[in-house]
């Protein structure tokens, strides 16, 4: 298996581990009766989604890292911050019940 592929293994990886952790924070009682507006998800739609996210965000990252520019390395690391605020922001929401700051952490992944 060439460098390449190796590295996209590594990212998929990668993926995998932050979405069994952010996925190990389940969202109890609390998340279910909170008032929710009409054009919210169903529940059952969250798994995919998230799925094909972290499979799109390691693709991502992957093209990145194999096209060789010079400022990867600069990518790779907001790449590995934006996994850890994925997993702060699901500890914070389900695991915390802290909407507040888990909208906090959510503002932070997307001005990132």
């Amino acid at each position: 298996m060439t460098t390449r592929y190796v590295m996209l293994a590594t990212f998929l990886l990668l993926v995998v581990i932050t979405a069994a952790i952010a996925g190990s924070f389940e969202a109890g009682a609390w998340y279910f009766a909170l008032a929710k507006p009409e054009w919210t998800i169903p529940a059952w739609a969250f798994g995919p989604a998230w799925a094909l996210a972290y499979v799109l965000m390691a693709a991502a990252m992957w093209m990145v890292w194999t096209s060789g520019h010079h400022l990867r390395s600069g990518a790779l690391t907001w790449w590995l911050l934006q996994l850890g605020l994925v997993i702060v922001w699901s500890w914070l929401l389900f695991g915390m019940n802290r909407s507040g700051w888990s909208m906090a952490a959510m503002l932070l992944l997307i001005g990132m």
